[in-house]
């Protein structure tokens, strides 16, 4: 029979010292020694009485320590053995600091408890036993044995915690919460503001304060309310098991709490006016030019027409939502946050669908509920607008009948590095570029401050520059330069005016310009695949 939790840690705590018994149970546990010592009989009258008592005083101390050593054995038994745990490097690579000395750690070597590790490359990993916790970039944390299993404190970052129970219970700590997971797979984003924690399968614990949740597959909370809630898809994605990831949430959404529907109060959805062609780098009225017979002239301009073309448009304001001469794909993009449409058309994230879907544009405009935050346009574009998002989803649905199909894509990206450091400029004047209206047009010779062209500009930041470095390179870029500031990119010149210049050509003098270069890597995204739409009723 299995003995009772509360009996087993009584005994294991009165024999560690840790729990006292009452006194009036140790007076009688000492009269009745004394009783038996009395009444018992002495079996050779011809022996010593000192001896008699040496005799049952080495009797008694053999019986003694006897007890003794069957106590701390059944006490090592019932003990957790988690302070046996050892941790080891299982992909990628880290450094860890040991007083003022940095090392590499790689793949197989051991890390040490106690000791700060930060990731090199975008993602590492480190293994328990039989457990993993993988690392996004720029996560710092430390481990150290606990009693029942491994406590890991983040610092920063972002950590998928797969634990088995063969590790014990695995915590992980942040500044203001405490996850506890045994046999389940969960998420922790540890930020300046407060904690993002999501379980992918199983069940977890989270404390905050003297407040504790139970959180089940596809359930999350932050700790500062001021947080938006996290697209998990879209958190998963640096994992180089996102696509498993995402599969346990899948298999776990028909149970989980669907999140509330968010909406527009009013919509209106038009037909665009026919597109309007002007002169690249050129002003409105300019006479349009053939396009060169380029192939990879003819994909691009194919890619933006796709989006809606050139003049496609966006307004956020407190309260209304103007977008102009979108297309369908131009749409999915801004719902589903993946930031560049021209991007993820050539990557491959967004696909399937009517031919209309890239040709047909509309003009849209939405009225906000009251009390939802406040973005900006910037933010939109971004795929950091989380509410303003899902009323576009909510948007295809009701008026489009959108309907998509999601799914992990390892699609080829890169990491932007110095490779000679000074080449960049920066630009004399830091402060930041006035608003600029792109309906005024502008030219190549003359561009407004903050204004990028083919990867030309003034007092442009690097995130712009990156923004543009990824069309050329067809494939996402990941700024690991650390620079900070507004720049100024020189114009590539072209060494024959008489063809184009291609893609690869100006892709590789940009950055020979300016003294970058990029790492290729492999890197997990979430895409959509279209499976059901119509177009919407005009209103």
């Amino acid at each position: 029979m299995k003995r009772p939790k509360k009996n087993v840690e009584e005994f294991v705590l009165r024999h560690m010292g840790l729990f006292k018994a009452p006194q009036e149970e140790m007076d009688l546990a000492e009269a009745r020694i004394q009783e038996r010592l009395r009444s018992t009989p002495i079996t050779d009258e011809r022996a010593d009485p000192v001896s008699t008592r040496r005799s049952w005083k080495w009797n008694g101390l053999a019986l003694v320590f006897g007890t003794a050593a069957a106590v701390l054995f059944a006490v090592f038994l019932l003990m957790p053995h988690g302070t046996d745990a050892e941790a080891a490097v299982l992909d990628g690579s880290l450094s860890r600091t040991l007083g003022a000395k940095t090392e590499i750690v790689r793949v197989g070597e051991k890390v040490e408890a106690g000791v700060m590790l930060h990731t090199n490359d975008d993602r590492s990993s480190i293994k328990f036993a039989d457990s993993r916790v993988e690392m996004s970039e720029q996560s710092e944390l430390l481990w150290e044995p606990a009693e029942d299993g491994v406590r890991i404190r983040l610092n920063k970052g972002i950590v998928i915690v797969n634990a088995k129970p063969g590790t014990g219970r695995l915590y992980v700590q942040t500044k203001d919460a405490v996850v506890l997971g045994m046999g389940s797979v969960f998420l922790v984003v540890a930020k300046e503001e407060g904690s993002h924690i999501a379980a992918i399968q199983g069940e977890v614990r989270v404390q905050q304060g003297t407040s504790e949740k139970r959180l089940l597959a596809g359930e999350q909370i932050a700790t500062n309310l001021s947080m938006e809630m996290l697209r998990l898809a879209e958190a998963l994605a640096w994992s180089r098991n996102a696509e498993a990831h995402l599969a346990l949430l899948l298999q776990a959404a028909p149970t989980s709490k669907l999140p509330d529907r968010v909406a527009f109060d009013v919509i209106s959805i038009r037909p665009s006016a026919p597109l309007q062609i002007t002169v690249r780098g050129g002003l409105p009225g300019d006479a349009p030019r053939p396009p060169a017979a380029n192939p990879e002239i003819e994909q691009a301009m194919a890619r933006t027409s796709a989006c809606g073309g050139v003049p496609s448009g966006l307004d956020v304001t407190p309260g209304r939502l103007v977008i102009k001469s979108a297309t369908v794909y131009r749409l999915i993009t801004l719902a589903y946050g993946l930031k560049d449409c021209a991007l993820a058309l050539q990557t491959g994230l967004v696909s399937g669908g009517p031919a209309w879907v890239k040709s047909d544009r509309f003009d849209i405009q939405a009225t906000i509920p009251e009390a939802s935050p406040v973005y900006t346009r910037q933010q939109l574009n971004s795929g950091d607008a989380a509410k303003l998002q899902q009323m576009i989803q909510s948007l295809l649905a009701d008026r489009f009948k959108l309907s998509v199909r999601r799914e992990m894509k390892d699609i080829q990206g890169f990491n932007l590095v110095v490779a000679r450091a000074g080449r960049i400029k920066l630009s004399e004047d830091q402060a930041p570029p006035a608003p600029y209206d792109a309906s005024q047009g502008f030219r190549s010779s003359n561009l407004p401050r903050g204004v990028m062209l083919n990867c030309v500009g003034n007092a442009v930041a690097l995130s712009g520059v990156v923004t543009c470095l990824q069309r050329m390179a067809g494939g996402p870029i990941v700024d690991k330069t650390d620079l900070q500031g507004l720049y100024d990119i020189p114009q590539v010149i072209n060494p024959d005016p008489s063809s184009p210049m291609s893609e690869a050509f100006r892709l590789s003098q940009t950055l020979e310009q300016v003294g970058l270069r990029l790492e290729p890597t492999r890197v997990s995204r979430e895409a959509l695949t279209i499976e059901r739409v119509e177009k919407p009723s005009e209103n």
